[in-house]
């Protein structure tokens, strides 16, 4: 199969939480690894019933990106095949497990990523963004910053790849915009992101209410409140 006959899918998911998402300023790595071009990254967490739906759509791009990688395999020289011995495959997708029990939650996540620049074969410097949009279709162009519990969608290409040195043969997933349905910034979680639900009590934070303020501690040093512990 030709490389130059694979046409680039473009889709869209189904909705989904957003997880370590970096994508208003480019993610530069770290010293181990790391990204000098800068990346745009974000994992999309679903139900496994809705990721069902887009695993089917894509395991035919999968298909394909194993044939090539097969066939990019069968030309190394034959002593890097004599070490290898065969194909490795990469899922594009991985299940999510619960941190203390190690099982499975019954989610599916999904990575994409896309460079924020770089330079061209003539040496020219490149660079871009990545799309926000609202609910309701219209550009998003004001948000500062986007965190982790974020509910919305990604429009995506895809690209078959082919790892040489180790063999293994995958498809990666291009971020290419992002819808947003459900945003959450610094502080902006609701009492359920906190673990909260509906209790009984007097209390209503609706109703306007009187209160006091003791001060016999004012002399005791002030706390700051954002102070890490």
């Amino acid at each position: 199969m030709a490389t130059d006959k694979i046409k680039i899918y473009k889709g869209t998911t189904p909705k989904g939480t957003f997880k370590y998402p970096r994508l208003t300023e480019p993610d530069f790595g770290n010293e181990d690894f790391p990204d000098p071009d800068g990346s745009y990254k974000l994992t999309l967490v679903m139900p496994q019933a809705q990721a069902q739906k887009l695993i089917d759509q894509l395991q035919p791009e999968f298909d394909k990106a194993i044939e090539l990688g097969q066939e990019a395999f069968a030309r190394l020289p034959v002593a890097n095949r004599k070490k290898l011995g065969e194909v490795k495959t990469q899922d594009f997708y991985s299940e999510v497990y619960d941190k203390d029990s190690e099982e499975p939650t019954g989610e599916i996540e999904f990575k994409f990523r896309c460079k924020a620049g770089g330079t061209t074969k003539v040496g020219k410097p490149w660079s871009r963004t990545v799309a926000l949009f609202d609910a309701k279709g219209n550009p998003a162009k004001n948000i500062k910053e986007i965190w982790g519990g974020t509910e919305g969608k990604a429009s995506f290409t895809t690209s078959p790849y082919f790892i040489a040195a180790t063999g293994t043969a995958g498809l990666s997933l291009r971020l290419e915009a992002v819808q947003i349905l459900k945003l959450v910034v610094g502080g902006s979680r609701d009492a359920a992101g906190y673990g909260f639900g509906k209790e009984d009590g007097d209390f209503d934070a609706t109703e306007e209410t009187q209160g006091f303020v003791d001060e016999t501690d004012s002399d005791d040093e002030a706390v700051d409140e954002n102070e890490d512990f």
